[in-house]
C-alpha cells in the first residue's frame, strides 16, 4: 500500500493495474483507469449542491475511498455548499486506510466496516454511488432504499462482455435481457443496463430518470435522478422496448413491450428489453460543462461535448465498415458519409462509442441508397 495523489486528494491504496482495464481485485482497491469516472462524479456532486444545497454522498463500495474524498474536497470547492461523506467497505484494511486518508486531507467523514447490502436503508443520502468490481445488478434493488427523493444514484458496470453480447446467457440471467454481438453492441450494452435499472426501480414504485450515461473502455457508467412516484415510474417504462434487427441488412425495428403489440421476429435478431429514450439529458450536460471548464477535467469536458452531439438521435449507431460490408461496398471516409447524409437533408453526428461510428436520423432502410445508391 502506498500514498497516491489524484485530483486534490492524497490517499492510501494498492494500485490495481497499469492504467487500463478493470485491474486486479486485491488489497485496498484503486484503479487509475477510472479517473474519468471519478472526475464526472465530482462534477455531478458539485452540480447537485447548486440544486439542493449541502448534500450527503454515500460511497457504498468505497475501496480506497478516493471517489468520496474527491467529491467532498473538490465538489465542495466548485459547488455552492458543503458535501458530507459516508464510506462503507467490507474489509478492515480498507476502512483503516480511508480513515488515515481522511485525516491526511483534513476531511471528516463517517467510515463504516460492513456488508453494504445490510446497510442500505439504514444510511440515507442525496447521492449514492455504486462502483462494484463487475455487475451492479445484485446491489440495485436494496440500494434504492438509501437514496432520498430527488437524489442521485450513480452505477458502474464492468461486466461489459455479457452486456455487449459475448455471453448472452449471462446477460439474460443477470439483467433479464437478450444481448447479441451486433455492430453497435456498445450502445445496446448501455441501453440494456439503463433498461434493467429502470425496470427494477419501477417494480418498487420508484422512477429512475437517466441524466448522464456513457460507455468507456472497460466499463459503463450511468447517473439517475431518483423519484418516489408510481406514475412517473410507469411513464418511464413506456420508453423500454425490444429491438429487432434483420440479419444481413441495416433494417432495425423497435417493439414497444409496454405499449402493446408485437412483431414475429422470423429472421430478426432480438435484443433487450432496453431503454430507448435519451441516455443523457442535454440540460444536465450543459450545466456540467462550465464546471468541467474550471480546469483539471479536460477528459470529462471532451466526453460531455461528445454526449451533447448525440442527443436527439435514434437508439443506435452505425459502424462505417459494417455498413460497407452489408452493402458489399468499400468503406467511405467519415467526411463522405457526413456529406452524403446531410445532402439528403438528414442529421449526422460522431459518437463517443467508437471513432469509426456515426449516428443519423436517416431511416436505416434508406441508408444504403443515401450512401451508395443501392437498396438493402
Amino acid at each position: 500500500m502506498q500514498w497516491i495523489k489524484e485530483g486534490d486528494v492524497e490517499f492510501l491504496a494498492d494500485v490495481s493495474g497499469e492504467g487500463r482495464g478493470p485491474g486486479r481485485r486485491s488489497g485496498v482497491f484503486y484503479n487509475p483507469a477510472m479517473r474519468l469516472s471519478r472526475d464526472l462524479t465530482v462534477l455531478f456532486a458539485a452540480y447537485q449542491t447548486k440544486e439542493r444545497g449541502e448534500i450527503t454522498f454515500f460511497d457504498a463500495l468505497a475501496g480506497s475511498g478516493v471517489r468520496g474524498m474527491r467529491v467532498m474536497k473538490e465538489g465542495g470547492q466548485i459547488g455552492e455548499a458543503g458535501i458530507n461523506g459516508i464510506f462503507v467497505d467490507l474489509e478492515e484494511e480498507a476502512v483503516e486506510a480511508i480513515k488515515n486518508s481522511l485525516e491526511r486531507n483534513n476531511l471528516e467523514g463517517v467510515v463504516i466496516q460492513g456488508d453494504v447490502l445490510k446497510l442500505f436503508g439504514e444510511v440515507r443520502a442525496d447521492f449514492l454511488d455504486i462502483d462494484p468490481y463487475g455487475s451492479p445488478a445484485q446491489f440495485l434493488p436494496e440500494a434504492l432504499r438509501s437514496v432520498k427523493h430527488g437524489g442521485i444514484l450513480a452505477i458502474t458496470a464492468t461486466d461489459t462482455a455479457p452486456l455487449s453480447g459475448t455471453y448472452p446467457s449471462t446477460c439474460l440471467r443477470r439483467y433479464m435481457a437478450w444481448s447479441h454481438k451486433v455492430d453497435f453492441h456498445k450502445e445496446t450494452a448501455l441501453r440494456i443496463l439503463l433498461g434493467y435499472a429502470i425496470r427494477i426501480a419501477a417494480s418498487r414504485e420508484i422512477a429512475l430518470t437517466p441524466l448522464l450515461s456513457y460507455y468507456r473502455d472497460h466499463y459503463l457508467r450511468a447517473f439517475f435522478r431518483v423519484e418516489r412516484s408510481r406514475s412517473r415510474a410507469r411513464e418511464l417504462l413506456r420508453n423500454v422496448a425490444h429491438l429487432l434487427l434483420k440479419r444481413g441488412t441495416l433494417i432495425r425495428r423497435v417493439v414497444w413491450i409496454y405499449r402493446g403489440g408485437w412483431e414475429t421476429p422470423r429472421d430478426f435478431i432480438l435484443l433487450g428489453p432496453m431503454w430507448m429514450a435519451e441516455t443523457s439529458r442535454i440540460s444536465v450536460l450543459k450545466r456540467l460543462s462550465p464546471l468541467a471548464e474550471m480546469g483539471g477535467y479536460e477528459e470529462a469536458l471532451t466526453l460531455l461535448n461528445a454526449l451533447k452531439d448525440e442527443v436527439g438521435y435514434p437508439p443506435w449507431y452505425f459502424e462505417v465498415n459494417e455498413v460497407a460490408r452489408l452493402l458489399y461496398r468499400e468503406p467511405l471516409s467519415m467526411e463522405k458519409v457526413r456529406s452524403r447524409i446531410e445532402e439528403e437533408g438528414f442529421r449526422f453526428a460522431r459518437t463517443h462509442y467508437s471513432k469509426s461510428a456515426f449516428k443519423t436520423d436517416a431511416p436505416p432502410d434508406f441508408l444504403g441508397r443515401i450512401l451508395y445508391g443501392v437498396e438493402r
